[in-house]
């Protein structure tokens, strides 16, 4: 499966302008979207949780609900911990992407309000303004794959919303993130803003990690490589392999620097994927449906 990152690190990259708007507009893209059209204004906001210890409780709530034992539960709150440091600053309203499709609640980077709007910001670095175009091109392409193959859950959507950019706790991309969901059989009971909601980011993010411990070559890495391992195949699978990449190392630094900073042991470097974090067939609806109360 390619993931959120893998559309950030590749599709991104090879994507111009035209060829984003061409997504959008092509008969797939036209058949899957949702026909609601209304302003990214009219949702209806989760919850906002700010924090390191906010982030940490929902990830112990969720865990739990999942039947995760003690050492599992510490493990899942610690990856948590690390990746949520570089996404989100452990914001779970926090994105990036296109300012004007995101709902007025959310917090995108590199962005202001006008006339209650989010729209760039002129004080964008150029950088900025290339990583918000980069973000929503991956997003239109991940969109565009899922409906395609109808795997996305059911529901009535402004075409906005699955196309921001990322957002949340974990910087998902909206159509890989509802993924997850897409055996739902209840109309908009999951849709594109999912990535904004904390606990159900927590249940994308368990998936994420079952399913990349899954790919043949990260099944190679040895125990004290399996954090920095997952680390970077949330920027890139093609990344489990090549530890010695720039972009790996890079990616290993900050994750131990966040880990040192938010009082994670340096061993936990050293310890695997647990097994119960290793499940795939876990049904990930009734399990956010548990979480919720709605079981």
């Amino acid at each position: 499966m390619r993931w959120l990152a893998w559309l950030k690190s590749n599709w991104a990259s090879v994507l111009g302008v035209s060829a984003a708007a061409a997504v959008l507009a092509s008969p797939r893209v036209v058949q899957a979207k949702s026909t609601t059209e209304s302003s990214p204004s009219s949702a209806r906001p989760p919850k906002h949780y700010t924090g390191f210890a906010s982030l940490r409780k929902v990830v112990q709530e969720v865990a739990k609900a999942a039947g995760l034992d003690y050492t599992e539960r510490q493990w899942l709150e610690r990856f948590a911990v690390i990746q949520a440091s570089s996404e989100s600053g452990a914001n779970n309203y926090r994105g990036l992407g296109v300012p004007e499709r995101f709902p007025v609640w959310a917090v995108p980077s590199g962005a202001d309000k006008k006339d209650g709007r989010w729209v760039v910001s002129p004080a964008a670095s150029t950088k900025m303004r290339s990583l918000q175009t980069n973000e929503a091109k991956a997003a239109v392409v991940a969109y565009e794959r899922n409906a395609g193959r109808g795997s996305l859950p059911p529901g009535d959507f402004p075409l906005a919303y699955w196309t921001l950019g990322s957002g949340g706790y974990f910087g998902f991309i909206p159509a890989n993130g509802a993924y997850a969901f897409r055996s739902s059989t209840r109309p908009n009971e999951f849709g594109p803003l999912d990535v904004f909601d904390a606990h159900r980011s927590v249940v994308m993010l368990m998936r994420t990690i079952a399913a990349l411990a899954a790919w043949s070559t990260f099944k190679k890495l040895p125990d004290n490589d399996q954090v920095t391992g997952l680390k970077r195949a949330m920027a890139s699978p093609t990344l489990i392999p090549q530890p010695n990449a720039e972009r790996s190392k890079s990616s290993a630094a900050k994750a131990r620097a966040a880990a040192s900073k938010r009082g994670i042991p340096a061993a936990f470097f050293d310890q695997p994927i647990p097994s119960g974090l290793r499940k795939r067939s876990r049904n990930w609806v009734e399990l956010v449906r548990k979480v919720e109360g709605r079981s």
